[in-house]
């Protein structure tokens, strides 16, 4: 995506798994675990997701 002189782009970075518990803290695991479902070891895959900002001069 260009955006002035500025050209934008999405770079993935792959999944990992994280504690689900320690990712939504105080929330129970019957509410997010709804959306987010989890392993054996309650762990739930996220996904690393970057942005890559180019100017043209760097």
């Amino acid at each position: 995506m260009d955006l002035g002189n500025w050209r934008l782009d999405t770079v993935d970075g792959g999944e990992f798994m994280l504690d689900g518990g320690a990712c939504f803290g105080v929330v129970p695991k019957t509410v997010w675990s709804k959306t987010f479902p989890s392993d054996g070891d309650n762990r739930i895959r996220l996904a690393s997701n970057c942005v890559l900002a180019r100017d043209g001069k760097r």
